[in-house]
């Protein structure tokens, strides 16, 4: 129940944190902490254990989390994400802002966000349903990609290196439409044919009359 802004730095401990009508800056190694009902927040959470649920957006401030070795979880917030979280555990679900996630060797579970998407990860697992986006671009390395977009996008572009991309689009998606494996296979619903090349497979083609882009 703190009227105005917060400012927390307490390594190795347990962090309760709820109703702050302002803006919440922690800064905790090591630890567990809970936020809960604030207008905005930043963490800097090395091995920490951290739940933010529940932000309002009203500080109009990015919600940033740096950690490393830990698990975060972020539910109902407004808000811009901005997440730099190797070696991690994490869940977005209930998102109203853009997602930007730099990580490795994590596995990364989101739902249910409406903007746009821009991950960088490697070595890791990323599932994403749910997701309305005009631009989502995705890079990772040796793991499965799997995204659901629910609204028809401007921009599609994911690089997955040693690792399978399963992507579902709603119908009426139209643009240009590049599609790769280097060593695998390549199943469409698009209209766009396939051809098989030496131990992969590629398909180029243009769906519709729209201006939209799809590259994997």
């Amino acid at each position: 129940d703190v009227q105005n802004d917060l400012t927390v730095e307490s390594d190795y401990s347990t962090l309760t944190i709820n109703r702050i009508k302002g803006f919440v800056d922690v800064v905790n190694k090591s630890g567990k902490i809970k936020i809960k009902n604030v207008e905005g927040v930043q963490v800097d959470g090395m091995y920490s254990q951290i739940d933010i649920n529940t932000v309002s957006g009203k500080s109009n401030k990015p919600i940033k989390v740096k950690s490393q070795s830990g698990r975060l979880d972020i539910t109902d917030a407004t808000g811009d994400l901005v997440i730099d979280n190797p070696y991690s555990t994490m869940t977005f679900k209930n998102i109203k802002g853009n997602v930007e996630l730099s990580s490795q060797s994590a596995k990364v579970s989101a739902d249910n966000i409406t903007g746009n998407w821009n991950s960088k990860t490697l070595y890791s697992s990323l599932s994403v349903s749910g997701l309305s986006a005009q631009n989502v671009i995705i890079s990772n390395k040796s793991n499965p990609v799997d995204v659901e977009l629910i609204s028809k996008p401007a921009k599609v572009e994911i690089n997955n290196e040693y690792g399978n991309v399963h992507l579902m689009l709603p119908s009426g998606f139209s643009g240009d439409v590049r599609l790769k494996a280097t060593y695998g296979s390549i199943r469409s619903d698009l209209p766009v044919e396939v051809e098989t090349l030496a131990g992969g497979a590629i398909a180029i083609g243009k769906v519709g009359a729209g201006s939209g882009s799809l590259r994997i």
